[in-house]
């Protein structure tokens, strides 16, 4: 483990380590909005993933609150989540990038974390924990070394483990495998086809295991099945596969087209290169010899790509969100790596890494500063409407949202600079989405969501009006409440 920090004493650089990523993850995990499903976990202390085909996820997280209902631990939660990630990362590295500089190492573990689109995992209150170790699940067995059986059945372990957390995570174990593969890749055809075949099989007798034994037992409710439905073979079955992957890359191209158009060409030509230059240093060992490790490396910088999102794209209906794309982490890391490895001018990697590491600073800074923002539009809006409703005797159960509430100017400058923003702040009141009604009951309501659908204008013009603003409007329908954003005209 002492090889990859050959200058640095093993403490210090751990510590190093943690102290970037402390400052990465600060204004995240401090940003105080409650994230999506926080607003219902922080009410009523429920858990509820083991009906997502997650119930390590409920075992964890009701022992941390010492049974029962859920307490709301954070930032305790999140700070766990870095840490155990962190340590995972660390040993990780020592054990494949070994022939990289102390700072090269640091920065790509660094760029594990600091991508954006593992800023809405971070942002979780209760799941950021989990969420981690389902990804440090997968680290731990190409980072402990055992005896061939043993080492088979502790990685199925981990790897059902990691799907009992979050399943998401899942095409992390297929990148990690190419890194595995890579880097031992002077060892001959013989050997990597041995490996692959070993972690195929691993993740192969896992998922069936999980299939059989815990995901056809665990998982229920209308919403927890759609989204966990894979495609089925049939003529329309392409054009589903299709959309979800171009709806996947509009995440990708998002973040890739936040970068300055230097650093567009730069990248993608310094992968290239550091590929080519591997592919030949493979080639002169013995093209015959090592024939299969030589097109992995080829085909790798694509590879990550489509381990990457393939896990959600192969769904029916997939949840089109950053959260589930956490298998990035694993292909930053690995672009990361091969260009650490194979270019050797500090001027180059000085200008491709550092504008890298400050764009993730930028993310995370400007993400939470919008968060505050939007926040602040949230209370003035909710508090809004409990003081208008709290002004009649109405008797009511239920509301519904037609249109969106505004966003803050702040939210929109960020959104319009970086519009991967757009799908990191959630905007609670709008249309259909049922933490609309969570976001009013921490306001002193106590309302349920209803989906009106196409009837939702009909029945704003049946109904009797409340109140009438420049920004909303609302009315009653029997036991519904009825915000409109929209300020429709019958």
């Amino acid at each position: 483990m002492i090889s990859i920090f050959k200058k640095q004493p093993r403490t210090f650089s751990f510590m190093f380590f943690c102290a970037l990523i402390a400052l990465y993850v600060m204004p995240i995990i401090l940003t105080g909005r409650l994230y999506i499903d926080d607003l219902g976990r922080t009410l009523y202390g429920h858990s509820g993933w083991g009906s997502n085909g997650r119930p390590l996820s409920d075992a964890i997280m009701q022992s941390m609150s010492l049974g029962g209902e859920l307490l709301d631990l954070s930032p305790l939660n999140q700070i766990l989540s870095v840490l155990i990630l962190c340590i995972a990362l660390y040993y990780y590295a020592a054990k494949f990038f070994g022939e990289i500089s102390f700072i090269g190492s640091l920065v790509i573990c660094f760029l594990f974390i600091a991508n954006p689109f593992y800023i809405e995992n971070l942002s979780y209150r209760f799941d950021s924990l989990t969420m981690a170790l389902s990804m440090v699940l997968l680290l731990i067995p190409y980072s402990v070394a055992s005896r061939r059986y043993i080492s088979d059945l502790f990685s199925i372990l981990m790897i059902i483990g990691s799907l009992s957390l979050y399943q998401a995570s899942i095409g992390l174990f297929a990148i990690l495998a190419l890194i595995e593969s890579i880097t031992t890749s002077n060892k001959g055809n013989k050997h990597i086809a041995s490996m692959i075949a070993r972690r195929v099989m691993q993740l192969f007798i896992a998922f069936l295991i999980y299939k059989t034994f815990i995901s056809s037992y665990f998982v229920e409710g209308y919403y927890n099945i759609t989204h966990s439905e894979v495609i089925k073979l049939s003529h329309e079955s392409l054009s589903v596969l299709i959309e979800n992957i171009k709806s996947f890359l509009w995440f990708l191209n998002s973040y890739f087209h936040s970068m300055p158009v230097a650093l567009r060409v730069l990248i993608p030509s310094a992968i290239a290169y550091s590929t080519i230059k591997m592919a030949y240093e493979i080639y002169k060992i013995g093209s015959k010899d090592n024939a299969i490790a030589l097109l992995i490396l080829i085909l790798s910088p694509f590879l990550v790509l489509v381990f990457s999102i393939a896990p959600m794209a192969i769904l029916k209906s997939p949840v089109f969100a950053p959260r589930v794309l956490l298998s990035f982490s694993g292909a930053a890391m690995f672009y990361a790596f091969l260009m650490l490895r194979n270019i050797k001018s500090p001027v180059i990697l000085t200008f491709i890494f550092a504008p890298l590491v400050w764009i993730s600073f930028v993310y995370s800074y400007s993400f939470s500063n919008a968060s505050k923002s939007q926040s602040i539009t949230d209370e003035i809006i909710a508090t809004s409407v409990f003081q208008e409703i709290s002004h009649h005797e109405f008797s009511l159960k239920y509301v519904t949202v037609n249109g969106e509430m505004p966003k803050s100017r702040q939210l929109l400058m960020a959104e319009n600079k970086l519009p991967l923003m757009s799908k990191l702040v959630p905007v609670y009141l709008s249309y259909d989405w049922v933490w609309g009604a969570e976001l009013l009951n921490h306001y002193g309501m106590n309302l349920e969501f209803k989906v009106l659908g196409s009837e939702k204008k009909n029945m704003i013009c049946k109904s009797t009006l409340i109140t009438k603003g420049s920004i909303y409007s609302l009315y009653s329908f029997n036991d519904i409440l009825i915000i409109d954003f929209l300020r429709t005209k019958c």
